[in-house]
């Protein structure tokens, strides 16, 4: 099961340039991950697909972590005639599964991405390196650092293999609660030809290793696969399934989707507050004492898992945006007529007859364009509360 892309650094740096990923680094290494921006705009290619924590080495440009390419919920691949894709038609079909046959998946663990690789320029015994998807020094990967030295041989790790596991802790905070920490191993990916290896394989490099796997399930079809998995308890977040061509897809339990969406209080009514119409950003920190201010810059990421508040987010943008242009547009013609004060109001309020809503957002945008202010905060402002 092969990759047919080879991902190349300059591509990653460009996709840096172009904001469509996020950049983390060493002194040694240089890691990415797509970024909010492409998850927004549904920016998918080969290089955003592969930037899920993929890692090279800063001075030879090799890649030295190859983790799972992104793969989606299955509710996000459907088109409209029903053959499952990825995302559409925005993909390449060589992305697309069989979905005929008996198919085996694992149970998904609710946890974070660990990506084990060998660091060539560590003067330690032990040379293997714990990251996350988006960073070298987050507190799961400090943990997982540790549990890892501790627990696993790694005399009998492959060198040209990422080994990728699914870390368990209880300072991460996670809808499901599991009666153990430590690290399951996921997956392992051959570095130089990404290559991933086989489920039995992986079976046995676990024994060996002497960590946990998570649960092997096998379901008769794809539609039989769907009903029990949408049945599942909230106790088991859903499965991953990998298909004869290497492409893989998460369902989720409608239990714990629900109970995720309990716990982070994604409601629509709540991401209509934290959109900063000036920034066009839903912001992860907000103040509801100051009119859900965002305190810091950090962006909120919508998880995979509520697929209707990321198309409620989406719709929201894209009325805001499609307004604003309207708004803007009569602004600029209204501006040729060289009419100002109450000549200017008594134009504009007749033109816009038909669409009174917009008469204090044409007049201010017409005042920030002769001000050269290009932010045209007041008049973002107002549209949001317009769309509430």
């Amino acid at each position: 099961m092969k990759n047919t892309y080879i991902p190349k650094l300059d591509d990653f740096y460009k996709a840096l340039q172009e904001n469509r990923v996020s950049m983390h680094e060493t002194e040694h290494y240089v890691g990415f991950k797509y970024n909010i921006n492409t998850t927004f705009n549904q920016l998918w290619d080969d290089v955003t697909i592969n930037a899920r924590g993929i890692t090279f080495d800063k001075e030879t440009g090799e890649i030295v972590a190859r983790p799972f390419k992104k793969f989606f919920n299955h509710t996000e691949l459907m088109t409209v005639d029903g053959v499952l894709t990825t995302l559409g038609e925005k993909l390449k079909a060589e992305y697309r599964p069989n979905l005929t046959g008996k198919f085996r998946a694992m149970n998904k663990l609710d946890g974070s991405l660990g990506i084990v690789f060998f660091d060539r320029y560590s003067d330690k015994e032990n040379k293997w390196r714990v990251k996350t998807g988006g960073s070298f020094t987050a507190d799961q990967s400090g943990w997982a650092q540790e549990w890892f030295e501790t627990n696993v041989d790694y005399t009998k790790l492959d060198p040209y293999i990422t080994y990728l596991f699914e870390i368990i802790y209880n300072g991460d905070r996670h809808v499901v609660r599991y009666d153990f920490e430590g690290m399951a191993l996921l997956g392992m990916i051959n570095i130089k030809t990404g290559e991933e290896y086989s489920l039995d394989t992986l079976i046995a490099t676990a024994k060996e290793l002497g960590v946990k796997m998570s649960e092997v399930v096998e379901f008769d079809n794809f539609n039989d696969m769907m009903k029990v998995v949408s049945e599942y308890p909230k106790e088991l977040e859903g499965v991953v399934v990998t298909f004869d061509n290497g492409y893989k897809c998460k369902l989720k339990g409608i239990e714990y989707c629900e109970l995720f969406k309990v716990m982070n209080n994604l409601t629509e009514r709540e991401m209509y507050m934290r959109y900063n119409p000036v920034t066009d950003i839903f912001y992860a920190n907000v103040d509801p004492t100051k009119g859900y201010r965002n305190i810091d810059d950090e962006v909120l990421e919508i998880p995979e898992e509520l697929p209707e508040i990321r198309t409620y987010a989406d719709n929201l943008r894209e009325r805001m945006h499609n307004i604003f242009n309207i708004v803007y547009d009569y602004a600029v013609d209204f501006l040729k007529t060289g009419l100002t004060g109450k000549e200017r109001y008594d134009y504009v309020k007749i033109k816009l007859d038909e669409y009174p809503q917009y008469l204090g957002l044409v007049l201010s945008t017409m005042k920030d364009i002769e001000k050269g202010d290009t932010k045209y905060a007041s008049v973002k402002v107002g549209i949001k509360k317009l769309l509430r």
